[in-house]
């Protein structure tokens, strides 16, 4: 057997710790055995005779004897060879005898083991050598040969945890692995240094330490190397860890050819790994530091100077910053300088913007005075991964620089970054400073069109939001995307027509928005700039919602994540996690939309984005804590998210306390304000919160009973009844506008209309598979808008925004059934199993029969069940008393129906419960259809049938909503009569 590595790589253990149990005789050679004969086998004779062998004296006279006379060696070969068949005659066990390093043994001992291996079958014993890889000897063929490679980082952490005494942590076995090559003389060398320096436990320690000991072992064998092997690792030390085989030879001065030859040499001395015809690295990184170590201050510049010449050489832009590292060890700054601004442009370019910040330090790093343009660059990048107030800075610096060189360019380059987040992604409102120096390069670039000026009118007209002067942001968004269009330039037209919606942001311009986004959205494809397709998807999102089509939204969600997901850019994900807790919360499932609205708070804090505040904290959270009636939590969660943030009062501080009706303020505080508010309330036309501020308004004015604002209302939002209220950048879907008109013509006493604009905007809300929504309105219609009123204390006694709890929901639909427990909503495709829950779920606590539940789910399948007749009654009620139960039920419908059209509301929902109360007791007395219940029918088969079924519906609604199936299973009893049991009262609709 052969064992043969690296050195220190463990061959030596590995025979020790497999041969333990086993009589073992040593053989160990070194360096100096060349100059004598026989050593490793005279070391093996002499463990033996210490184990008490005794041997033939003639045989070890002639193996002592001196090597000087060549005739003797054969004769002295055999006596080795009798020797080991003396040793194998006596022995109880096979021996193994071990030859270390094999690779220094003389001739004489290699010719022993050629003989050995000749005469093996009359010989019981077993040959074990170990090898060192690079200095390999023409040795006999082995039946086993092992190649020794690394430890694997799970053995590197178990020695690691051996050499401190503590169980190390992954970071420190990754980077011990990684600069070792896993080599345990390497990992307990560098251990014990670094325990010697009091830094055992200190993981990034590993990434520099480079102890003495092996510093000397490793230049030692570096220069065993032939001269042409050094060199190539000397050139590939310079160029990194591993590189391609051409450029390395180049370096080196050398063909390609010989750069092989010379590079198959260092890795049998096991500096590198495996030469591939492409590429060849080093085996571990403290090889290619102690060739480092080895050369000169001079020489290392020289070849760094070389590395970059030849790299500039292949005209390869994704090496530009190896390049610019190259010139700065080489010391040439204004070339490091240039070749890192390249590198940073490159990185930008792939918005690998944490990249980009790095190559543009550099690069100023290394200039005595950095252009503007390279400030510009760099706050560019900054405000893309969050780093606005430095950023800020440098634009400003930026600018200073471009008044001073009178470069109207640079000094708009600057006006576009000082108050943007990541580009045209978020631009800050109530920002003088940014109005003022966008106004300022609007000036200096005069009126000649270019791509700069459209860009910066476009900015300018965003920036302006607050500022109240509309007209001027429309002319200049139009004049923009004009300028854009003139000049032919995609990318501006799509920052144009950003600031286009931005500016024409009310429904009025809906159609025409979706018109310019479809635009914006094709030619940011046919660009193909991930940033640019991003801020066309967030404006098409928008638009598509407000239209209603949840559809089309959801898809450009999806695709807007996916691309923000991959770019891994804080700035611009944030927003993904919005969009799609917006559509979380519509479908009433709240514990994944405050996930998301989660991810969105601590991405946007990440990026110091304002907007990520305003509209994953106080519209998206704030509003699934609303829908729980977590009214405490509600408004800190508000109040923090739009603290120290003027633009998120977007103007009407007035107005804003009434949207917290029903939380934040009072019915009196409610009626106050409506009254104090100015006639003209025309700075919201046109703006992106038209319809959620005469949402607010109006809802205020039904609930207070401002007949004067209702009417209002009705007029602003009669003609959008069927787009859908937004909270922000679509953050939070508040529904239809029709139900806010319904509201609004209930209030007023329109209730004909009220009705038709109740069924349409529940028609909307299923539609959009909203099932709060669509609960809020249905329990709307039936006991009317909830009038807040103030009692003795003062407060009042009904929130009308304050959520109900989560309806729970078992309604068929067609050919399926939609179900909402808790807040989470499914559908689910119709079966007799959910026809049979529907009825016990209406029926708490009551059993029914297995024979009433087939004929129910037989009746819902087949359309309604006939009204029952009086033959059908049972034993359990006479005809007397069914006669009276109806009578009494006709009656109170008819005193329903006048309560209701007389808006007599409290007296209808009593009439309502009452009529229900006898209704339950009828159905109690008879059977589901009206019928007694039959006897002797064959009752086993239908338990079976409608307890498989039920128990197959339990496991269907428990896929969809595990909470559900859990409260079911716990809660639904079959047998043959089956009942609906839970712990708790639980109302079902």
């Amino acid at each position: 057997m052969v064992v043969r590595g690296e050195p220190g790589i463990g061959k030596t253990r590995l025979v020790e710790e497999v041969t333990v149990g086993r009589q073992v005789l040593w053989g160990r050679t070194s360096p100096n055995d060349r100059l004598g004969t026989l050593e490793p086998w005279r070391r093996v004779l002499r463990s033996a005779r210490r184990a008490g062998i005794v041997f033939d004296a003639h045989a070890l006279a002639l193996i002592d004897a001196d090597a000087s006379v060549p005739a003797d060696a054969s004769l002295r070969v055999e006596a080795v060879v009798a020797c080991l068949r003396a040793i194998a005659a006596v022995a109880n066990d096979v021996v193994v005898v071990v030859v270390d390093d094999v690779q220094w043994a003389d001739s004489e001992s290699l010719a022993v083991l050629r003989s050995f291996v000749m005469e093996r079958d009359d010989i019981d014993l077993a040959v074990v050598l170990t090898e060192r890889r690079g200095h390999e000897r023409p040795l006999p063929r082995a039946d086993v040969v092992f190649e020794l490679a690394g430890l694997l980082p799970s053995a590197v952490g178990e020695l690691l945890a051996d050499i401190t005494g503590a169980e190390p942590a992954a970071e420190m076995v990754a980077l011990a692995a990684e600069r070792t090559g896993g080599n345990p003389l390497f990992v307990v060398e560098v251990a014990r240094a670094l325990r010697a320096a009091g830094r055992e436990v200190d993981a990034a320690a590993w990434s520099t330490a480079v102890p003495d000991s092996l510093l000397s072992l490793l230049t030692v064998r570096l220069h065993e190397l032939p001269e042409p092997s050094q060199a190539c690792l000397s050139a590939l030390a310079v160029l990194g860890m591993e590189w391609d085989v051409d450029l390395l030879a180049q370096l080196a001065g050398t063909e390609r050819s010989a750069a092989l030859d010379a590079l198959g040499a260092a890795a049998l001395a096991g500096f590198v790994g495996d030469v591939g015809t492409s590429g060849v690295g080093f085996r571990h990184a403290l090889g290619r530091e102690a060739v480092l170590h080895d050369l000169g201050r001079a020489e290392l510049a020289q070849l760094h100077g070389e590395a970059a010449r030849i790299l500039a050489a292949a005209g390869d832009v994704s090496r530009a910053g190896i390049i610019a590292r190259h010139h700065e060890a080489a010391g040439a700054k204004e070339e490091a300088a240039r070749w890192a601004r390249r590198a940073g442009d490159h990185a930008s370019a792939a918005a690998r913007h944490d990249e980009a910040v790095g190559w543009y330090r550099m690069a100023i790093r290394t200039q005595d005075h950095p252009a503007g343009e390279l400030l510009v660059s760099l706050a560019e990048s900054l405000t893309r991964v969050g780093e606005l107030d430095e950023a800020r800075v440098l634009f400003a610096d930026a600018a200073a620089a471009a008044r001073d060189d009178g470069d109207a360019t640079l000094l708009a380059r600057a006006a576009l970054g000082i108050g943007t987040l990541g580009g045209s992604f978020e631009v800050r409102m109530l920002d003088a400073t940014q109005v003022a120096l966008l106004k300022e390069a609007a000036d200096r670039l005069g009126d000649s069109p270019s791509a700069l000026r459209a860009g910066v009118l476009a900015r300018l007209s965003v920036a302006l939001t607050l500022h109240g002067d509309r007209r001027r942001r429309l002319a200049l968004a139009d004049q923009a995307v004009d300028i854009a269009r003139a000049v032919s330039d995609d990318r501006t037209l799509v920052v144009t027509l950003a600031a286009w919606c931005d500016t024409h942001a009310g429904p009025e311009d809906l159609d025409a928005r979706l018109a310019a986004t479809r635009e914006q959205l094709a030619t940011a494809i046919r660009i193909g700039d991930p940033e640019l397709l991003l801020l066309s998807r967030r404006f098409r999102i928008v638009a598509l919602m407000e239209a209603g089509d949840l559809q089309s939204a959801t898809a450009e969600i999806r695709s807007y994540t996916d691309v923000a997901t991959n770019l891994r850019v804080p700035a611009f994900r944030w927003y993904a996690w919005v969009a799609q807790g917006m559509l979380a919360l519509l479908r009433g499932n709240l514990d994944e939309a405050e996930r998301l609205a989660r991810l969105a708070i601590d991405d946007g804090q990440r990026a110091g984005s304002a907007n990520a505040m305003m509209l994953a904290k106080a519209a998206l959270l704030a509003a699934v804590q609303r829908e729980r009636g977590d009214t405490e939590s509600f408004l800190a969660t508000l109040a923090e998210g739009n603290a120290d943030l003027p633009e998120a009062e977007r103007g009407f501080p007035h107005i804003h306390p009434l949207f917290l009706i029903g939380y934040g303020t009072d019915v009196p505080e409610a009626a106050q304000l409506l009254g104090q508010l100015p006639d003209d309330v025309s700075f919201v036309d046109g703006d992106a919160l038209y319809l959620l501020v005469w949402t607010h308004l109006g809802t205020a004015a039904a609930y207070v009973g401002d007949q004067s604002w209702a009417e209002r209302a009705l007029a602003h939002l009669e003609p959008y009844a069927d787009r859908l209220v937004l909270d922000g950048t679509a953050a939070v879907c508040l529904g239809p506008v029709a139900g806010t008109l319904a509201r609004l013509l209930a209030s007023v006493g329109r209730h004909e209309e009220a009705d038709r604009m109740y069924e349409r905007a529940m028609a909307t809300c299923r539609r959009l598979g909203a099932p709060l929504l669509l609960a809020r309105l249905e329990a709307e219609r039936r006991h009317g808008p909830p009038r807040l009123a103030s009692d003795r204390a003062g407060n009042h006694t009904q929130l009308p925004h304050e959520p109900e709890p989560p309806v729970n929901r078992f309604v068929r639909e067609g050919a399926t059934w939609l179900v909402s427990y808790e807040g989470t909503s499914t559908r689910l495709r119709d079966s007799k199993g959910l026809r049979d829950l529907a009825v016990l779920l209406a029926r708490p606590r009551r059993e029914v029969h297995v024979l009433d539940l087939i004929a129910a789910a037989d009746g819902v399948a087949d359309g309604p069940a006939r009204r029952p007749s009086q033959a059908d009654l049972g034993p359990n009620v006479d005809a007397a008393a069914r006669s009276a139960y109806e009578r009494r039920i006709r009656d109170l419908t008819e005193l329903l129906e006048e309560a209701e059209a007389n808006n007599d509301l409290a007296r209808a929902a009593l009439l309502d419960d009452e009529r229900d109360a006898l209704l339950r007791e009828l159905a109690g007395a008879l059977g589901l259809s009206g019928r007694a219940r039959p006897q002797g029918a064959d009752s086993e088969r239908a338990r079976k049938a409608v307890s498989m079924r039920i128990r197959d519906a339990i496991n269907r609604l428990g896929a969809e909503i595990p909470t559900l199936g859990r409260h079911l299973a716990n809660s639904v009893h079959t047998g043959t009569y089956c009942s609906y049991q839970p712990e708790e009262p639980i109302t079902w609709t």
